[in-house]
């Protein structure tokens, strides 16, 4: 058997330890992520010359743009040996980038980010797996020298958590009709409730648009949550509106400026996240009502 050997991102060691664990006989890459006295990284694969005809995964981190650069220098150098394969996962492909401009001189970054990927030498077969994508139309910005496949977490947090939530009637709900459409395929065999924004006078609030909460726990089922304030109006709103209890999921916990802190004390009851960010999560560790859900079992399930 050719030998199968697992690279990772700098910030990605822990998961990765955790996914080599979980597939017997995969062996971990050695990097120096080191760096040049100007700044520029100075990178060198271990033992490269091993590296022919076996199978090579890459756990990726590509939130920050310096990191970026490092793993696409990286990567570039694998698809250029003579490998069978490159699986290169994405857990996270930030939100933050633009997926659509909306007026003339706005920067489609998340098109640039897919082709910077996409530009990977074509000399061996590239896979690029991507978990819970945030815009759906960001898939079609890949060229077809790699191929994407886009999977998702919900079902590892539908069969672990939600199907033993509580002893209540147990229910999901959607904050929008976007949540609903990606999600409503996992959660079918769930009486969903669905969420929606509307204008009252000045403001923006979120009313019920289907469904009924009373008597049920209901947990609010979404792909990534930024400073929480659509989460929290929405548990708010299912809580008045009878619910027993309120809980939440993301795939993505990406809270900037501190914004989880918003959770501490309020309407969510436990608020279930991944590491799909580890720098991002770290300080969410043991702290209520926050969960952190380990991904290596989808990573792993996706590699073997």
């Amino acid at each position: 058997m050719n030998r199968r050997i697992l690279f990772h991102a700098r910030e990605m060691v822990s998961v990765a330890s955790e996914v080599r664990s979980l597939l017997p006989g995969w062996e971990e890459g050695k990097i120096d992520w080191a760096t040049f006295p100007d700044g520029m990284p100075n990178i060198f694969i271990h033992d490269a010359r091993a590296l022919e005809n076996a199978r090579v995964g890459f756990i990726a981190s590509i939130g920050d743009g310096e990191e970026l650069f490092r793993q696409i220098a990286l990567l570039y150098a694998l698809a250029s040996y003579p490998i069978e394969c490159l699986r290169v996962l994405i857990p996270y492909f930030p939100a933050g980038m633009l997926d659509r401009a909306d007026a003339f001189g706005q920067v489609v970054t998340s098109k640039a980010m897919a082709r910077i990927i996409s530009a990977i030498p074509p000399a061996t077969r590239t896979d690029i797996t991507i978990l819970d994508i945030h815009a759906l139309q960001e898939q079609y910005y890949f060229g077809d020298a790699v191929r994407v496949r886009l999977h998702s977490a919900l079902p590892m947090f539908r069969d672990r958590i939600l199907r033993r939530e509580g002893s209540a009637p147990a229910t999901v709900a959607f904050p929008d009709d976007g949540s609903r459409k990606r999600f409503a395929y996992d959660l079918e065999a769930f009486d969903p409730i669905v969420c929606v924004k509307v204008r009252e006078g000045d403001r923006r609030i979120i009313r019920i648009k289907e469904g009924d909460p009373r008597g049920k726990s209901v947990c609010i089922v979404d792909d990534l949550v930024m400073s929480g304030e659509t989460m929290l109006e929405c548990a708010r709103v299912i809580r008045e509106a009878g619910a027993t209890d309120v809980s939440a999921y993301v795939t993505h916990a990406i809270f900037p400026g501190e914004s989880w802190r918003r959770f501490e004390g309020g309407p969510i009851s436990r608020f279930y996240v991944t590491d799909s960010c580890p720098a991002r999560i770290a300080p969410l560790r043991g702290r209520a009502p926050f969960e952190v859900l380990s991904l290596a079992g989808v990573l792993a399930a996706d590699l073997a």
